[in-house]
């Protein structure tokens, strides 16, 4: 990984979510508190070494892609009800139960971390 994904069509979700590696997608908004303390962690974990080309991270903005919110909650089998949501995604499909609210950089490190090593 280098650089969070900003995920901008269905497309560029498609693509993104098809991949063999897993993928760690936050459902966020541009005027969301917890979201902005959120990006700089993403982005570190986006560069960390570890994780180099094992992983995605991927963001989606609430207001401005909804048919691609759509689609994450149609995956998720759930409405999204709080930002920033998070679910990991593993060969298109999400694995565990979603990650609501700022979470700690070494709680995400160590979902990715388990997430690559679920998918070898």
């Amino acid at each position: 990984m280098s650089a969070v994904v900003e995920i901008q069509s269905v497309a560029d979700y498609d693509k993104t979510i098809g991949q063999d590696k897993p993928v760690l997608v936050e459902v966020g908004a541009s005027w969301c508190p917890p979201c902005k303390a959120l990006a700089p962690i993403l982005e570190r974990l986006a560069a960390a070494p570890e994780l180099a080309d094992a992983a995605l991270i991927a963001k989606i903005d609430l207001d401005e892609q909804p048919e691609v919110v759509q689609k994450v909650q149609e995956l998720a089998g759930m409405g999204i009800q709080s930002v920033p949501t998070m679910f990991m995604i593993v060969k298109g499909q999400i694995v565990g139960g979603p990650m609501i609210g700022l979470q700690p950089e070494a709680i995400l490190k160590d979902a990715l971390v388990n997430a690559v090593n679920g998918a070898k």
